[in-house]
């Protein structure tokens, strides 16, 4: 019983010491940290950083990170909400997450993001919006054009 309960403060105290930023930095490295850990900062971080919050939620739930399986639509909610601010690079995992859909007006809607992510200069979304060309997915003549509320202009 005592072990339990010193698991159980130990968690709680390494999770109220982690910050987003480490949190952060993990994901885009080793992915070591404990995903207990991890998500319960996610979930209750909401007071400091709103914004990074949704960008490492979208992420995790993207790709089933920390344990979480994938989950496209979680992923997307979270993302969506960074869009109009053009927050770090969302357009760009935004339109890669929504590539791996299975409905075709979210793939249509996946080059978009990407198209506006390529123009800033991401090579990386340029590589996602050409595989998405070579794999018959995506093509710069649509019969009904989609439009995103995304700017192109800075």
């Amino acid at each position: 019983m005592r072990s339990i309960i010193f698991f159980m403060m130990f968690v709680s105290i390494s999770a109220w010491g982690l910050s987003l930023k480490e949190i952060e930095a993990d994901i885009f490295g080793s992915k070591k940290l404990d995903k207990i850990q991890v998500m319960k900062k996610l979930n209750d971080a909401g007071k400091e950083d709103k914004n990074l919050m949704f960008y490492l939620l979208g992420i995790v739930h993207g790709y089933g990170l920390y344990g979480n399986e994938i989950n496209l639509k979680k992923a997307e909610e979270y993302l969506l909400s960074l869009v109009k601010l053009d927050y770090k690079d969302v357009n760009y995992f935004l339109g890669t997450l929504l590539s791996r859909s299975s409905d075709p007006q979210k793939v249509r809607e996946a080059s978009a993001y990407l198209i506006h992510s390529s123009a800033k200069g991401d090579l990386d979304a340029l590589y996602n919006l050409y595989s998405l060309y070579s794999e018959g997915f995506y093509t710069d003549k649509w019969s009904d054009p989609i439009v995103l509320d995304i700017s192109l202009s800075e």
